[in-house]
């Protein structure tokens, strides 16, 4: 299964979980905020999420890759407010065009699951 973000704090536990049930996690990030130490035992690529040519070769190396779980965002809430448009750009524009990749490269098996990244405030 490809893990996109796969070298955050959330998806690496997903992906360690996966080898838990003898499912191979692929992992997709581009390390803008993840950590190269969580991806060092696993099959890792890293690149933009929207990369159309890199996303065709992650498929025709890894035939067996049925599914993807997203999981790459930005998701800094004062960076986020500070710059609104460039956090669309990464998380909205940038995640549709991940999932129409998928769906043209895989279309009858591409079976995308969608998780959303969740920021909260600090306390006060």
């Amino acid at each position: 299964m490809l893990t996109t973000g796969g070298a955050g704090h959330i998806s690496s536990t997903v992906a360690s979980a996966r080898i838990d049930f003898a499912i191979t996690p692929v992992v997709l990030d581009n390390l803008s905020t993840g950590n190269a130490e969580f991806v060092e035992d696993r099959i890792f690529y890293r690149s933009d999420i929207a990369d159309t040519e890199l996303d065709r070769r992650i498929f025709a190396e890894h035939s067996d890759l049925d599914a993807a779980t997203h999981c790459a965002a930005l998701a800094a809430m004062e960076e986020s407010v500070r710059g609104p448009l460039a956090y669309y750009r990464e998380n909205v524009a940038k995640t549709a065009a991940s999932l129409e990749n998928l769906i043209e490269i895989r279309p009858p098996a591409a079976r995308p699951v969608l998780t959303i990244p969740v920021t909260l405030p600090p306390p006060r």
